[in-house]
């Protein structure tokens, strides 16, 4: 082959009019995307006051596919052996480094699939549902997901086969119509909780507000994480659950701060609510019911209970 021929041929003209100079994102992304006019220090309180009701739309519409009321009626798997699954996955999620979202939208998959399948499952399938879910779920959601063997091997134990888990995955996929991609409480809770924070700090800077905003927050996942052990809770929209912990912290909270904060938090939830009283009274009853809750959870799984004695999901 004569190389020096190569050396001569010519790039096609249609190429060499492409270049990354003139491929320019849509005018609205390049309002957005303008920093210049943003400061650094302001730009997430920016993005918040222009986007915040847009994103929190958004996804109010999207939740309504993850409600999975009675998801078990078809199924001889009782709640008890559910939130045993709930608690394992937690311990599974704290050993692999996986996140808190990770683990929120594995039991969405898992509960999902349930309400959605037209098969009848039996107690002894719900570990094979449970060990697809955060294989699933780690894909979709870290950086650095679970390899197929190692959930073979180390997660299952090697009581699975990869390819019943590759089957598995196919029929979850299948029965979701190929969107597990689910908005979660936890999901709601950190949108929230920006939100709030902006509000906050916006409308009425009190000195200690970031310290009070931050224990909410940590004490709000706390009561979401406590949700999915509990069947009947699967019962309110993930909205409902994010606004009822945090309102159930308020109601905490008020007594270890000063008394301002209650009455302006309280506000400033009645504005992330819509302003809708049906919404506003529905995230007062949640709290009443998670307050129970974490009043009657006790030690009884120690998934939940190991993971705070360690550390917290990142």
């Amino acid at each position: 082959m004569n190389h020096r021929k190569l050396k001569c041929v010519r790039k096609h003209p249609r190429s060499q009019k492409l270049s990354l100079s003139v491929i320019q994102p849509p005018p609205l992304l390049l309002s957005a995307m303008d920093t210049r006019r943003v400061p650094a220090e302001n730009s997430n309180s920016y993005l918040l006051q222009h986007y915040g009701d847009a994103v929190l739309t958004d996804l109010h519409r999207a939740q309504e596919a993850n409600r999975p009321l009675n998801c078990l009626q078809r199924h001889t798997i009782s709640p008890l052996l559910r939130a045993h699954m709930v608690d394992w996955l937690i311990e599974v999620c704290s050993e692999c480094k996986l996140s808190r979202r990770s683990f929120a939208l594995s039991i969405s998959i898992m509960d999902n699939f349930y309400l959605r399948t037209t098969a009848r499952f039996s107690g002894e399938d719900i570990h094979l549902t449970g060990v697809t879910c955060i294989y699933m779920a780690s894909k979709l959601v870290e950086t650095a997901p679970l390899r197929l063997q190692t959930v073979q091997t180390s997660v299952a134990g090697g009581q699975l086969g990869t390819l019943e888990i590759a089957r598995r995955e196919r029929d979850i996929f299948c029965t979701l119509d190929f969107c597990p991609m689910f908005v979660t409480a936890l999901d709601m809770l950190d949108t929230y909780s920006a939100l709030l924070e902006d509000l906050v700090l916006r409308l009425s800077p009190v000195v200690g507000a970031r310290e009070v905003l931050t224990a909410m927050k940590d004490g709000a996942m706390v009561l979401i994480l406590m949700t999915a052990y509990d069947y009947g809770m699967l019962g309110f929209y993930p909205s409902t659950l994010a606004g009822g912990a945090l309102y159930a912290m308020t109601l905490k909270l008020s007594s270890k701060y000063e008394r301002g904060y209650d009455w302006m938090l309280v506000n400033c939830m009645r504005e992330l609510s819509g302003g809708e009283e049906r919404n506003v009274r529905q995230m007062e009853g949640c709290a009443v019911e998670l307050l129970k809750l974490e009043a009657e959870f006790g030690g009884r799984f120690c998934g939940l209970t190991n993971l705070f004695t360690r550390c917290m999901l990142p």
